[in-house]
């Protein structure tokens, strides 16, 4: 016998779907109930409670460290820059090579033109 036009086979076992459905909810909610008696067994059987990391009073490791803040750290390097664009500085005291803000050097570099090197001689 031939199927009705427009249906290819959706003949769903509704019983069976609804037992496969209900055998996988008690299957999560096992899980679930396993995972909180297994992590909360520590610290209610613990006289002093949880134990902290061990990483908690162990000494810093060796250069280059992960950031512990990468939002602080990204704050502070652009406030260390921005002092650096704005102020005026010492670069190498013994040459005599200042660092001046920005804007000021660019001032300077309108009024008095860019240094332009000799003919012949690239660099």
């Amino acid at each position: 016998m031939a199927d009705a036009p427009g249906r290819h086979g959706t003949d769903v076992d509704a019983r069976a779907l609804a037992i496969f459905a209900c055998a996988l909810l008690a299957g999560v909610a096992v899980v679930a109930l396993l995972a909180h008696a297994v992590l909360s067994f520590e610290g209610r059987h613990s006289p002093a409670g949880p134990r902290p990391s061990p990483l908690a009073h162990a000494e810093l490791p060796p250069e280059p460290r992960l950031q512990s803040s990468p939002p602080v750290d990204m704050e502070a390097l652009r406030a260390r820059q921005e002092r650096r664009r704005t102020s005026y500085g010492w670069i190498d005291r013994g040459q005599g090579t200042v660092r001046i803000p920005i804007e000021e050097a660019k001032r300077l570099a309108l009024e008095r033109g860019f240094p332009v090197a000799p003919p012949g001689k690239a660099r």
